[in-house]
């Protein structure tokens, strides 16, 4: 075995050629970034709580309230804002301040009805969206939720490595 030396300590290698002993650096210090981390958690989730969340994912939240903002590490920042339809967990579509504009007048429950969907082909209509478990695309979970359907049609070509998972012939 040779020896080799690095700020003063040996580090030994091993004899066979791919095998190699690996030390970890005197910064690794992972339950620091794990109490960092797990104050962050505990600050997001009193805001949640305060700010009355609809809906949140990892570091961010939903909420029909006003948050103050700001620049500082820590702060709140506002990414996004307008008409969100949350149709369930990680499933969402938020349209633009414009949009939410021409969609106010009028009940509740026929806001969804008047946005044209043909229409939404601009990018900028469309702030944010977010289509979890949905195999298709925001038009067409807009069209679903427009007419009420809970069921609808993909064309999907199966893979080989799904094939064997599910015990179907894969189309390559």
């Amino acid at each position: 075995m040779k020896n080799r030396h690095l700020y003063g300590k040996k580090i030994f290698k091993n004899a066979l050629k791919n095998k190699i002993l690996y030390r970890a650096g005197g910064i690794y210090l992972p339950h620091v970034g794990s109490w960092i981390t797990s104050l962050c958690r505990a600050k997001l989730h009193a805001d949640l709580h305060k700010y009355e969340a609809i809906d949140c994912a990892t570091d961010s939240s939903k909420t029909v309230h006003t948050v103050p903002k700001g620049n500082e590490i820590g702060d709140l920042k506002l990414v996004c804002e307008g008409f969100l339809l949350l149709i369930g967990p990680k499933l969402y579509v938020m349209f633009s301040k414009e949009i939410q504009k021409s969609i106010q007048e009028g009940d509740l429950r026929e806001r969804p009805k008047k946005i044209s969907i043909e229409t939404l082909q601009n990018p900028k209509e469309i702030v944010r969206y977010a289509l979890h478990a949905f195999w298709g695309n925001v038009h067409d979970l807009l069209e679903l939720h427009r007419d009420r359907k809970t069921s609808y049609e993909i064309i999907h070509m199966t893979k080989t490595r799904e094939a064997i998972k599910q015990r179907k012939r894969a189309r390559v």
